[in-house]
Order: C-alpha cells, then structure tokens, then sequence
C-alpha cells in the first residue's frame, strides 16, 4: 500500500536519523529512556511484539496519512477497489454499538468526526485522528501527543464544536472565488469534479 500510494515517510521501527521528526509521547521510565517515549510504539502490547502489530506501531506523516485518507475519500485508488471500499464504509451493523462501525473505521462517531454525521474515521489513544467526509470533499488530519508527558489530562475536548461546514450550490458561492487548488488525490485517482466547499479552499484540508 506505502509504494502505490507514494507513502515515502510511512513504516515501522523509525531509523535514528528520523527521531528528530517523531512527537514524543510518555515518560515511561520502565522503558530505560532519557526522559519520554520517542520513535518507538507508544502502545505496550506492541511494543512488546518488537514495535510491529496489526493495531499500533504505524509511524506516518501527516502528509502521508492526508494522501491515504483521499485514497479512501475517493473510492481506493491503486490499492483498493471501489467494492471494497465500498464494504469498508459500510455499517457493519455492530451490536448495542453507540456509533456505526465499519471495517477498520467509525462512521458518524462524534468523539471523533464532530457534527459531521455522514464523515468517518479513525483515532489513536496519543492522540491522532483522520477522519473523511465525501459529502464535504473533506479530509482531515489532527496528529497531536495527547499522552505528553503524561496521560489523564483534559485534553482539548472540551473545545466549543463548530457548526458544520455545508456544501456550496455554486463556486460563486465560495468566500473566497480566486482560491482554487486542485484536490490532493493519490496517484492514480482523479479528483472529483464539481464546486468547493464553504470555508477553505477545494480539496482537503490538513491540520
């Protein structure tokens, strides 16, 4: 997946000469580091599996993780076909569950997409997220050290949430009509045609 989707920063197990670029997470001093964890797997199960597992260990830029998230936005690309895809974002239907679940992703889970109902996503305990919504040609990257130095704080949930964004009916509609940059689609897949949305320029949008 990392090569057809040109996900040059993303892999396991940071080489040193990358440390300098990985968010350090918690001090955990039974780990025998100077100080917090950083550029190894936060998570203890995975770090007792060498740093590489299924569910943790993962380390991506956030322009990486933006590409990826537009692979699936528009429909798998080079790595997934459009039913399977289709099948990730499906609700699978899970039992008593709070929220919509898909394979891998939340669907409409507002701890994590907000009032954005029809978006879906996925978080990390550190403190990452990406979280996609096709209605709104959206696509949104928040990498945070929620856990640094030390988990349990308030974190920044507590953040007043903002009324969604709505869809434009026109690109004259659009705040600002001279601001126009093409959707940031993987290679191999050609972005949408149609109008940006309210309240930023086209295309997806990082934090």
């Amino acid at each position: 997946m990392t090569g057809p989707l040109g996900l040059a920063g993303t892999g396991y197990r940071p080489a040193p000469a990358l440390i300098a670029r990985v968010a350090a997470t918690e001090w955990k001093p039974e780990r025998g580091l100077d100080g917090c964890v950083r550029g190894q797997v936060h998570d203890e199960t995975a770090f007792g599996l060498g740093g590489v597992a299924g569910h943790a260990g993962l380390f991506a830029p956030a322009a990486d993780l933006l590409r990826f998230g537009e692979c699936l936005r528009l429909g798998g690309g080079p790595v997934l076909s459009a039913e399977t895809t289709a099948e990730m974002l499906r609700d699978q239907g899970a039992k008593d569950a709070p929220f919509r679940h898909g394979l891998g992703v939340r669907i409409g889970d507002p701890g994590i997409v907000g009032p954005l109902t029809g978006a879906f996503g996925h978080s990390g305990f550190t403190g990452t997220s990406l979280v996609v919504d096709p209605a709104h040609r959206l696509t949104v990257v928040l990498l945070t050290n929620a856990v640094h130095p030390v988990r349990g704080r308030e974190g920044i949930r507590p953040c007043a949430t903002p009324s969604p964004p709505r869809p434009c009916a026109s690109p004259a509609e659009h705040p600002r009509p001279d601001i126009a940059t093409p959707d940031i689609a993987p290679p191999g897949i050609a972005p949408p045609a149609g109008p940006p949305p309210c309240g930023g320029p086209a295309g997806a949008s990082a934090i």
